[in-house]
């Protein structure tokens, strides 16, 4: 059947044209945005579940430090001449470990093993002022000597009940204690990353990718950060 341009078919014909063609649209579109909305999911789903992880493995590699420091600070009273070989096996135990020491509570060293890293005085460190209010402290990660980043722990000795409390005190090198954890790719495919970022938004490890400068020389208030800061994931 032939129509002209003009006839009230040919009218009809293109306006149901146009409908289907719309319909086709909308419904490509609709599909095309479900597809997107369920790539998104899967991959948020994924990337939890990596962050998930290796905030496990953190959490677990600290809770071993402190249950470390805490067997060796619940070990009989020794003299100091006893002590140097004791903690001089801790040291060696760990090859994160670069200093150790048992503290009077003015931070005067009783005995110690390995080199101090520090900057700071060790009466100023706030691992040492933590654990001389009775408690298993972890001090926050910072710069220590030649440019390393280092992370001060500290837990309480108590001798007999008349004594002044003592301080047992490590450091710890970053680059081969949770820098290895977050450096881990499995699960971050070829173009993946973790770092660790802190309260105070500097970021404490390498970037795997990003042409950042080196550790705790910059912040990053990204949005995803200033989220997590807020308790969210």
């Amino acid at each position: 059947m032939k129509f002209s341009s003009n006839s009230l078919a040919s009218k009809l014909f293109a306006a149901n044209a146009l409908i289907i063609l719309a319909a086709l649209a909308a419904a490509g579109l609709t599909g095309y945005f479900q597809s997107q909305r369920a790539i998104d999911n899967a991959v948020k789903s994924h990337v939890s579940g990596v962050l998930g992880e290796r905030r496990a493995r953190l959490r677990a590699w600290q809770e071993e430090v402190r249950r470390d420091l805490n067997v060796f600070t619940a070990l009989p009273e020794l003299a100091a001449n006893e002590l140097h070989p004791v903690i001089k096996a801790h040291l060696n135990s760990n090859e994160s470990f670069i200093y150790c020491a048992v503290l009077n509570k003015d931070g005067s060293i009783i005995t110690d093993a390995g080199d101090y890293h520090d900057k700071s005085e060790i009466s100023s460190l706030p691992a040492f002022k933590g654990a001389l209010k009775g408690k298993y402290t972890a001090g926050p990660i910072h710069k220590g000597l030649g440019d390393k980043s280092i992370l001060n722990v500290a837990a309480p000795i108590q001798g007999n009940s008349n004594a002044a409390p003592y301080v047992y005190l490590c450091q710890i090198l970053v680059s081969l204690s949770i820098e290895p954890i977050l450096a881990d790719t499995v699960g971050l495919g070829y173009s993946g990353e973790s770092f660790l970022v802190g309260a105070d938004t500097v970021m404490l490890t390498p970037s795997r990718f990003h042409n950042h400068p080196s550790p705790l020389t910059h912040k990053m208030p990204i949005p995803a950060v200033l989220k997590a800061l807020e308790g969210k994931s």
